[in-house]
């Protein structure tokens, strides 16, 4: 039978992975580390904004490189003759576009933040 948290225990951190593999601390909650939760977290607006610019670029760079596989995809589907592979080609090529702005929309959304935060 899974052990339950006591009432007087809090949860350990929640932590939001982000693309590249950066990691954001998203809620600072586990008062039974022996660690200092300040290590943690943010302080003051420069290290905020800091933070929003590197989101920025982090997200950019996987627009990118979203950018790239539907390039790949494109040029498969030009020199593809099975009609199933270039519908598929097709499918991935929408997928991917969707993928890259909205990794834009993300990247501008992150410098938006930085921007408000100076």
């Amino acid at each position: 039978m899974p052990r339950a948290y006591k009432a007087h225990r809090s949860p350990p951190s929640i932590y939001i992975t982000t693309p590249n593999s950066s990691t954001f601390p998203c809620s600072i909650s586990d008062s039974n580390s022996k660690s200092s939760s300040s290590s943690n977290s943010y302080s003051g607006s420069s290290s905020r904004s800091s933070s929003a610019a590197a989101l920025a670029a982090s997200w950019r760079s996987n627009a990118s490189e979203l950018r790239d596989v539907t390039r790949d995809f494109s040029a498969a589907r030009a020199t593809s003759t099975d009609a199933k592979t270039k519908s598929y080609t097709e499918k991935e090529v929408a997928r991917f576009e969707a993928m890259a702005r909205n990794a834009e929309l993300m990247a501008s959304m992150a410098m938006a933040a930085a921007k408000g935060r100076k």
